[in-house]
């Protein structure tokens, strides 16, 4: 037995809703709550790292997006999230993105 599947896409109600302001508003909010869950599961040793963790909203040609991440100055988180040759990895950042349900 087969089954076919069709997906049809509304490019118009797509536009639509990238110029929607409901949509923008839910991008922060599931942005800070990944910046949130990841503020508290980031190693401190001062906080600065964990303080400078943020969500930010942006636009592209793909449409509306929220990028979360931390400042330059805080590099060293990524040896904290993806490990070192001498160091494991005590990921913070994607474990708060899985937590986040939409």
């Amino acid at each position: 037995m087969a089954v076919d599947v069709r997906l049809v896409l509304d490019q118009a109600a797509i536009d639509d809703l990238e110029d929607d302001d409901d949509v923008e508003d839910l991008l922060e909010d599931i942005g800070d709550d990944i910046a949130d869950r990841a503020r508290e599961g980031a190693p401190v040793l001062t906080g600065a790292g964990a303080r400078s963790i943020h969500a930010e909203l942006d636009v592209d040609a793909q449409g509306p997006f929220v990028a979360v991440g931390w400042s330059p100055e805080q590099f060293y988180l990524r040896f904290a999230e993806e490990g070192t040759v001498r160091q494991r990895a005590q990921p913070f950042l994607r474990p708060a993105f899985e937590a986040t349900r939409i």
